[in-house]
């Protein structure tokens, strides 16, 4: 994947739809409670061997604090770790999406960071609603773009700064 080496503005046409957005979330939604639910699962099962407790499932009878830390905790690595390593959660492989600066460039690990800690203000899936761009894409600068159409834009301005300098040197 290449991203622009310069700064650019993203046309409208390479933001990703509305629907797009929506099936991102549907997905990622789905993977990050499968991922979560097995880790959860994991960590019960081991703290119930080591409790003191005979009765099992000592952790699912515990404060559920500890659960809705772990959620949080997963929640962010989930998203900031795909998003670091590839730009892209399982939902934007699935839709041809992918996350850039709002320079059209490769987003940098604190906009990454800045888009996982926005998730997670009250109501932020619903800020598409009434934006074009949400919380989690406003605050940190980022934009989802479609990536074969971003590609392609990319190859076309990078094209046209070769024609440029070759303009130049004659």
């Amino acid at each position: 994947m290449e991203y622009a080496l310069r700064e650019l503005e993203i046309p409208d046409h390479l933001l990703a739809s509305s629907g797009q957005r929506f099936a991102n979330y549907i997905v990622d939604y789905i993977a990050e409670n499968a991922m979560n639910f097995g880790i959860i699962i994991i960590l019960g099962y081991f703290m119930d061997t080591i409790s003191a407790s005979s009765d099992g499932f000592f952790f699912w009878r515990s404060t559920s604090l500890l659960q809705v830390f772990i959620g949080l905790f997963w929640s962010l690595t989930y998203y900031t770790m795909f998003e670091l390593l590839t730009g892209r959660t399982l939902g934007k492989f699935v839709t041809g999406t992918i996350v850039v600066s709002k320079t059209a460039q490769k987003p940098t690990a604190l906009q990454i960071l800045g888009r996982s800690l926005s998730r997670l203000i009250p109501l932020d899936a619903f800020s598409f609603l009434f934006m074009s761009a949400g919380w989690h894409d406003r605050i940190p600068k980022t934009r989802v773009v479609r990536k074969s159409d971003y590609e392609q834009y990319i190859r076309q301005v990078d094209e046209l700064d070769e024609i440029g300098k070759n303009q130049e040197s004659l």
